[in-house]
C-alpha cells in the first residue's frame, strides 16, 4: 500500500511540474450558439501567443485590463476582439492568462 501511495504521490508532482511548463489555449464558451465565444490561454506563453495574433505588443501591459485588438492572418484582419489579461501569480491558474472575446458561437 505504502508503495503505491509514493508512486501516486510521484505521479502528481511530476504532472504538476509538467503541466504548470505547457502553455494550454481552449474554447471557454458553450459549444452554442452566440454572438460572443471566449478562447482562455493559460501558461508562459500566452502573452507571446496574443501578441503573435494580433500584432499588437502586450508584454508591457498591466494585469486585469483589456484592450481592444485584431486578429490577423497574413495582412488579412479576421476578427476584432477584445483581450482581457490577467497576469501571473494572481490569476485563476496562477499563470499569466489571456481570454479572447471573438465574434460567433456555433452556426
Amino acid at each position: 500500500m505504502q508503495r503505491v501511495d509514493k508512486t501516486s504521490t510521484i505521479i502528481v508532482e511530476n504532472w504538476r511540474v509538467s503541466m504548470f511548463q505547457d502553455t494550454i489555449a481552449a474554447i471557454a464558451t458553450a459549444d452554442e450558439m452566440g454572438a460572443i465565444s471566449v478562447i482562455r490561454i493559460s501558461g508562459g506563453d500566452a502573452i507571446q501567443i496574443v501578441t503573435d495574433l494580433t500584432g499588437k505588443d502586450f508584454s508591457d501591459a498591466k494585469g486585469y485590463t483589456i484592450h481592444y485588438a485584431t486578429i490577423k492572418e497574413g495582412n488579412e484582419s479576421v476578427d476584432e476582439v477584445l483581450v482581457s489579461l490577467f497576469r501571473a501569480p494572481k490569476s485563476y491558474t496562477g499563470e499569466d492568462v489571456v481570454e479572447i472575446s471573438c465574434h460567433g458561437g456555433v452556426y
